[in-house]
């Protein structure tokens, strides 16, 4: 055997470079082994080789008589059948063609019709094996089990979920802490990777193993690395479906900004001191406020009425607001995340007819372990605020799908309320629907008073609910919208008093002695800011009972409604006799002191003689004859 040859046919193996026609032939006689076919092919190459060497002096008249009659070249038998090089070879081997190797060229039977082969199974390309192609690529190295197991487990598998799980819980909840719409991206990119990982670990490690197998045979190792695979298949399945899918969902929701969330309103009131948020709490939100507070640096108030929302986003707003050292208060209810941020409050306000809500928090995919975490961090945050342990371990037993309410009592007694307050000092933010005036005039024309005031002077009605409408848009309190609209009723109402039936006349004289009594007795102020009319805000819902202003509201109805300006007033002579029996009778009791009644309304006056003087007046004239006290009556408001 010629050395120069074996070299010459080794280095073609090597590099891969072997004679394709006698490559198939190898393939084919070792029922495609690769191994098997290697050497098969070194002995057809070698007897190749030597055989040309031989033939070289044979002319060509002579190689050609070695042809026989009827036989063509494969090249030609190609053209005509178009089929390829390794197609003919193959049927040449399954004997469906008739071909003769002739110093190593192949020719062909061109009078031999083709078969075809019925039977796929046994079409010897299916015996042959083309050589593994070894990628350079190192993630399809890994996909494919091209390295090593123990580094397609403990590099590609292990340690990659390892760095996967610190993200997720370590830097997951600091990236919560400034999530934005924008950012919220960084949580789909994150879900998409992992979803997307866990598929192209599991493959490439069991096609690893696979062959590692193949080549060292069944070891504990490999064998329990299948069993791992398969478990881990079916967590990740599990995770897939009920935490990274239903998180993925949520995500690039938020990120479009179609969070479900319902939008929120933020509204500064009384000139800056004071601040609303109304509605959802969505991420973004604290950036938001921040901005405010920027701007209006003497926010004093924040108004908050929400039902909740994102709970990291109202973390984030009550650490912030907790350093300004405020008051909170809501009006119509705060719930779920928004009590987070009501907690931030220094002094922690709330309406009578308002609650707060409690459950524990939730969010797509989150688990038990998750809600755990997030409901110890809640009670940390409200036992350092002051709020009792037991109340917490009540509140965050409700599912997130229900709502307790505590009472008013519960709540001052667990100190998460310092006090509950009617809001008449309070921008009216629980009117906030009154922004909308077509809202406000329905409203009010459900009360038989303003039916009647839009009625006889719609002109009157127009201007109360636009006084009112703006108050409400500038932010004011219920008190200081309520003295407004009532200042313009009462010029209405002071106007047609003297005008008004006998009835209605001393009804309201009755009604007037009542309210000035009950404010005598609490406060000689606003005794006399009412007796006056003077237009200074105070809380009139201090002292009026429910039927002292169902019964004020239907006299002032039927002093307007029943208005005739047809009858001429009474003259002071009229009413002289009368009103000296009154006078009389008033400095027998209190002396000099009467004269304060030429004094009112001028400065330093003294408010408490001048209230206890005025309701003693008007008591002294309904104790005259009816007809007397009337007229005097009329005599008196006709003239002011």
């Amino acid at each position: 055997m010629n050395q120069s040859y074996v070299d010459i046919v080794e280095t073609e193996i090597r590099e891969k470079k072997k004679d394709k026609a006698i490559w198939v032939k190898a393939m084919a006689l070792s029922n495609g082994d690769e191994k098997i076919a290697n050497t098969k092919y070194l002995t057809l190459r070698l007897q190749q080789l030597e055989e040309a060497a031989n033939h070289t002096d044979i002319s060509e008249d002579t190689y050609r008589t070695k042809i026989p009659d009827g036989y063509i070249s494969i090249s030609q038998y190609s053209r005509e059948y178009t089929l390829t090089y390794e197609e003919i070879i193959n049927r040449i081997h399954l004997k469906q063609l008739e071909g003769i190797d002739i110093f190593g060229e192949w020719y062909i039977n061109k009078a031999q019709k083709i078969q075809e082969v019925e039977d796929p199974a046994v079409n010897i390309q299916s015996k042959i094996k083309e050589p593994e192609r070894r990628e350079s690529n190192y993630f399809l190295k890994h996909f494919n089990g091209q390295l090593p197991l123990w580094q397609s487990f403990w590099i590609n598998t292990v340690i990659l979920n390892l760095v996967a799980a610190y993200i997720i819980i370590v830097l997951s909840p600091q990236i919560k802490l400034t999530l934005h719409y924008s950012l919220a991206f960084i949580f789909v990119a994150m879900w998409v990777i992992l979803i997307l990982l866990a598929p192209w670990q599991f493959i490439g490690l069991w096609r690893s193993a696979q062959n590692h197998i193949k080549e060292n045979g069944k070891n504990f190792i490999a064998i329990s690395t299948l069993i791992l695979i398969l478990l881990g298949s079916i967590n990740y399945v599990n995770t897939t479906l009920t935490v990274l899918l239903p998180q993925l969902q949520e995500f690039t929701k938020i990120g479009l900004g179609k969070d479900d969330i319902p939008k929120y309103e933020i509204s500064i009131l009384r000139d800056g001191k004071e601040l609303e948020i109304y509605g959802g709490i969505r991420f973004g939100l604290t950036k938001e406020i921040k901005k405010y507070f920027n701007q209006y640096p003497n926010i004093r108030v924040v108004h908050l009425n929400s039902l909740g929302g994102r709970i990291s986003e109202a973390k984030r707003l009550s650490e912030f607001l907790t350093k300004k050292k405020l008051i909170t208060y809501t009006s119509t209810g705060c719930y779920s995340a928004c009590v987070n941020i009501y907690m931030a409050g220094d002094i922690r306000l709330i309406n009578k007819n308002a609650y707060l809500g409690f459950h524990q928090s939730s969010f797509p995919g989150m688990s038990e372990q998750d809600t755990l975490v997030s409901i110890n961090e809640s009670k940390a945050f409200f036992l350092s605020r002051g709020v009792s342990k037991s109340f917490l371990d009540k509140a965050y037993t409700i599912k997130s799908s229900d709502m307790w309410k505590p009472s008013h009592y519960e709540l001052i007694e667990a100190g998460l309320v310092t006090e509950v307050t009617n809001g008449a000092d309070m921008s009216a933010t629980e009117l906030i629907q009154w922004n909308n005036i077509i809202k406000l005039e329905s409203d009010f024309l459900k009360i038989k008073i303003y039916q009647t005031i839009k009625t006889y002077h719609p002109d009157i009605f127009d201007e109360v609910v636009k006084t009112a409408h703006t108050s409400i848009k500038n932010g004011d309190s219920k008190n200081e919208m309520f003295t407004k609209t009532r200042q313009i009723i009462s010029t209405l109402y002071l106007k047609a008093l003297p005008y008004a039936s006998d009835i209605s006349l001393l009804a309201a004289i009755k009604h007037m002695i009542l309210v000035e009594k009950k404010l005598q007795s609490k406060s000689i102020r606003d005794c006399y800011s009412m007796m006056m009319e003077d237009g200074r805000v105070f809380d009139l819902n201090k002292y009026y009972t429910e039927e002292m202003i169902s019964n004020e509201l239907n006299i002032m109805n039927d002093i307007i409604s029943s208005e005739d300006r047809t009858k001429p007033l009474p003259t002071e002579k009229s009413v002289e006799k009368d009103l000296t029996t009154v006078y009389l009778k008033l400095y027998a009791k209190y002396g000099n002191e009467v004269d304060i009644l030429n004094k009112l309304g001028t400065p330093n006056i003294n408010k408490e003689v001048a209230c206890k003087i005025t309701i003693k007046m008007y008591e002294e004239i309904l104790k005259l004859p009816k007809s007397n006290s009337v007229r005097l009556l009329r005599y008196i408001f006709g003239t002011k």
